[in-house]
């Protein structure tokens, strides 16, 4: 996304009147990302209430944050086996991705140690990379301030649309040898409120869901770089690949040129924004389109200072 450094919201969404002020465009019959990706700034599509995002089975957008099928990330079964395996974080997911069919609320893997399952989304991991590229041109009202502990951060991150901080506590960081092992159990947590709402609601996993919110990949990120420019051992891994510009591009449409019309309990049609779990199932749909390497990029580097010139980069 391009940051407006005299705006005072850089993450507010455009307004449905406002969106509908620029030049409508048709759904093409190449295809729904196709249409999407292809709109210019001065245009706009709508979805219709027909048109079937979600899958078949979900009843709503809650019901597909909570209990839709995630991408499984295989993991080695024990810890012995991770580090004698030696293989990357980011080398499973990308492996796993390029098998990726249809929609998903996420991908994740069930950790060893405390059999929590640990869930990273596409469009947190754009949101978080966005939150984390302007607080390094301090265009939030806060920034990220980090206490590092070694193995446990705790970070206070900026919200995205308030003039607030979040508590972001990251745990069982891989900063030692055994960083393919430790990747594999480590945990976040957040007090922001789409995490008390996922928490709350959630019963898919009998011992817990680590949701990686969009706060926690910006930590995350922020305690990479600051572990790096520092003394202390740095972060060996990441779970979080960094989206590419056309992706963060057709992140920024569905935010800001797509209309999605609903029908409402009243039986009524209204149109409103793309909601977080129609956005999430169109990203994995466009990663899908193009391929996880055109969409995200899997630095195996064990070091992860090029993150913050690849977030510097996004934001220009």
């Amino acid at each position: 996304m391009k940051y407006d450094t005299k705006k005072e919201n850089q993450f507010e969404r455009t307004a449905i009147r406002e969106i509908r002020k620029k030049r409508n465009t048709l759904l093409d019959g190449v295809g729904l990302v196709h249409t999407i990706e292809n709109l210019r700034e001065d245009e706009h599509v709508e979805l219709p209430a027909s048109l079937q995002i979600l899958p078949i089975d979900c009843v709503d957008a809650k019901y597909f944050i909570k209990r839709g099928r995630h991408l499984n990330i295989p993991i080695p079964e024990s810890k012995e086996e991770a580090y004698k395996e030696r293989k990357g974080m980011l080398a499973r997911i990308k492996e796993r991705m390029e098998d990726a069919k249809g929609v998903y609320r996420g991908y994740g893997w069930t950790g060893l140690k405390s059999d929590r399952h640990k869930l990273f989304t596409l469009s947190d991991n754009i949101e978080g990379v966005e939150i984390y590229a302007a607080s390094l041109e301090n265009l939030t009202k806060c920034g990220i301030k980090i206490k590092d502990y070694g193995r446990r951060c705790i970070a206070h991150v900026s919200s995205r649309r308030e003039r607030r901080r979040y508590k972001v506590d990251l745990m069982s960081l891989p900063v030692d040898d055994l960083h393919h092992a430790d990747i594999l159990d480590i945990e976040a947590s957040c007090n922001c409120e789409e995490n008390a709402f996922h928490g709350k609601l959630n019963y898919k996993y009998s011992s817990g869901e680590d949701r990686f919110c969009s706060h926690a990949v910006a930590a995350y990120l922020a305690v990479a770089q600051q572990k790096a420019e520092s003394e202390k051992p740095a972060i060996r891994q990441s779970p979080i690949p960094i989206p590419s510009k056309k992706m963060v591009r057709f992140a920024d449409l569905l935010d800001n040129n797509v209309v999605r019309d609903r029908i409402t309990g009243k039986g009524e049609e209204k149109a409103m924004n793309v909601n977080k779990a129609e956005k999430e199932a169109l990203l994995w749909l466009y990663l899908q389109e193009h391929g996880p390497a055109e969409s995200f990029r899997f630095d195996e580097g064990a070091r992860l200072e090029v993150y913050a010139a690849t977030c510097y980069a996004i934001a220009q």
